[in-house]
């Protein structure tokens, strides 16, 4: 008699209350977090020059995870994911085919993580390869004649680029990475202030249960992650504006100690929503 493959069976009715109460008590606690946050400073202090990459990592950051949003670090909290194309299209076929050739590597649909601290570092990387002028992009390494087909070539390229070495290509960058924010917060119907109102049940609104409270805890982390991320860019454009060397624009002396600190945290204390 032929072997028949193993059937999933479905969860005894007990267990099965004993998973909902359970996922209802990890939602109930995620929101709790999230307004507790809201209170001791939403939308959150505006950063001056210096910080953004790490600077008061903790303060204030409830540890909120958005299913199919979980990064490494700070990006393991509110998160925002972005279609680099709509935020700096490539400026040149040169810069597209540099873009393609990645693709074949990290694969299509790639998003830029913005969270409350701003963009990642490989986010700023995957926009400077987009508006890089044709001389970064030689001195990166990426040839007049090169093609989507040289994939080990733009690797290379790219490990050049993830150092910003031109003050008019990181305006250009953080001009795009501002308009884009803004428009994206624009497109919600409602502010973040409304969502954490329904969320508590205060100011004239019912409180949010069930399934929509769910889906209004990932709406407000979203937003307060382009706050955020509104907040960084502000603040490196007007260091930028005030002759803020490139090679400095992003980093501060505590930035080698919040790398560490990001790698020892990756898959810590994760959970979803």
């Amino acid at each position: 008699m032929e072997e028949q493959p193993p059937q999933l069976q479905p969860l005894p009715l007990q267990q099965q209350q004993r998973e909902e109460i359970r996922g209802t008590a990890v939602a109930e606690q995620h929101c709790g977090d999230l307004l507790a946050a809201a209170e001791r400073g939403a939308p959150g202090p505006v950063m001056g020059p210096g910080q953004g990459h790490g600077e008061g990592e903790g303060e204030g950051v409830p540890e909120v995870v958005v299913e199919g949003a979980a990064g490494l670090g700070r990006w393991q909290r509110h998160r925002f994911d972005a279609d680099p194309a709509e935020v700096a299209p490539p400026r040149t076929s040169r810069n597209a085919a540099l873009l393609a050739a990645l693709a074949a590597v990290q694969g299509e649909g790639c998003h830029l993580a913005l969270g409350e601290s701003g963009p990642d570092s490989a986010s700023l990387a995957y926009l400077r390869a987009s508006l890089a002028s044709d001389v970064e992009l030689v001195r990166a390494g990426w040839r007049v004649k090169a093609s989507e087909k040289d994939v080990e070539l733009a690797c290379r390229a790219m490990g050049a680029l993830a150092q910003p070495s031109s003050a008019a290509t990181e305006g250009a960058l953080l001009e795009a990475l501002a308009e884009y924010v803004a428009a994206a917060l624009g497109r919600f119907p409602s502010s973040l202030e409304e969502d954490l109102a329904r969320l508590e049940g205060r100011g004239g609104y019912e409180r949010v249960t069930g399934p929509e409270r769910l889906a209004l805890v990932a709406l407000a982390s979203q937003k307060r992650a382009l706050r955020g991320t509104a907040q960084a860019v502000a603040s490196w454009r007007g260091r930028l504006a005030a002759g803020c060397p490139v090679e400095e624009l992003y980093y501060d002396e505590d930035d080698e100690e919040w790398a560490e600190g990001a790698e020892g945290e990756e898959g810590e204390g994760e959970e979803e929503v």
